[in-house]
């Protein structure tokens, strides 16, 4: 098979916000473009989103190292970072001590205090910092699993006068979404408008559980998302807003059936399997999407894919029953039969 794309390195108008002033170590591209992971247990060492998900390795550097993940340049747990040298295990215990997460060590079994290390591979397995250093293990995490320090901080709540909307990039039956500004942070994002009318409310409950996704998944090849927000309109509307990354080409159906601009195959393969990253880690996390198609994976400018639009995903659980909603032309033949594993759902 063809070598896939390095994602980092591209030709065209990639926006300097989305670009971080740091080498991969991995892939030895010079710019690291969009998600970069810093290890907290190596010197000076970083991965692009590409080389965490592929799980990349040197003499020095494990896959199971503790990692801190910026999803911003110069940002990180929504502080801003002057220097990479700010980016250390002494230094996120100065910046998080004392703050308390209603979230029980897997390791110890107490409260955790200060850094929480998160599981990017097991579902809902988290330790605390003394763990992390002791490598406690317990099934069905191993050592090779990457950790990434995460603080006890949900998704930011953000003023809707803090967003100007500009054109609109898309619209359907739940709402709009614009292209938009966000102005304190001087940011291009994407803005998801749904219109909760009192006949309407079980809108409102596909909004809570794509946050609740969104705050549970977060890697290279899912939508990012910075924070949502809502307002009372007159006559008992709610408008629910999603403030996400921008991402310029689209859907995957814009960049399909784009004749203007052709795709080579080793780019094609490349985002297929930057799909098929984003659905291993959303099965790892327990959860199946149940509405994967072209129109909700989104494109940046580099051409990375990601898998937006969490509006009907849910956690699977085999024991229960689930009801099987989904855009019936992209419903696989398991769709069709009675299906054990929901998971399959997923897979066009």
């Amino acid at each position: 098979m063809a070598s896939a794309y390095n994602n980092n390195e591209v030709s065209g108008d990639i926006s300097s916000e989305n670009m971080h002033n740091a080498s991969c170590d991995g892939c030895n591209s010079t710019k690291i473009y969009s998600d970069r992971y810093r290890c907290l247990q190596c010197v000076d060492y970083d991965l692009c989103g590409n080389c965490f998900e592929e799980r990349r390795q040197t003499k020095e550097h494990l896959s199971g190292h503790a990692m801190a993940h910026l999803k911003i340049p110069k940002e990180l747990f929504g502080q801003p970072i002057r220097h990479t040298n700010e980016i250390t295990l002494t230094k996120l215990h100065e910046l998080l001590a004392g703050k308390h997460h209603d979230i029980i060590c897997n390791g110890c079994c107490t409260q955790i205090v200060g850094i929480r290390f998160k599981c990017d591979t097991c579902y809902n397995y988290n330790l605390c910092s003394q763990c992390m250093k002791q490598r406690i293990i317990n099934k069905p995490h191993e050592n090779r699993h990457p950790l990434v320090a995460t603080s006890n901080q949900s998704l930011t709540k953000i003023d809707i006068n803090d967003i100007r909307k500009l054109e609109v990039l898309g619209e359907g039956g739940f709402g709009q979404v614009f292209k938009a500004k966000w102005l304190s942070q001087n940011r291009q994002v994407a803005c998801k408008v749904i219109r909760v009318t009192p006949q309407r409310r079980h809108l409102e409950e596909s909004f809570r559980r794509e946050l609740a996704a969104y705050v549970e998944l977060s890697g290279a090849f899912i939508l990012k998302t910075f924070g949502y927000g809502d307002r009372m309109l007159e006559n008992g509307v709610k408008e629910c807003y999603l403030i996400t990354e921008l991402m310029h080409r689209g859907s995957l159906s814009n960049v399909i059936y784009n004749r203007n601009e052709k795709i080579s195959l080793r780019r094609k393969l490349s985002m297929a399997c930057h799909i098929a990253s984003g659905m291993r880690k959303l099965h790892g996390h327990s959860m199946i999407h149940r509405d994967i198609r072209p129109d909700n994976i989104l494109v940046s400018n580099n051409f990375t894919a990601k898998i937006g639009d969490m509006g009907i995903a849910q956690i699977f659980n085999p024991a229960e029953r689930h009801t099987l909603i989904g855009c019936l032309p992209f419903m696989p033949p398991e769709f069709y039969r009675s299906v054990r594993n929901l998971s399959e759902l997923d897979l066009l």
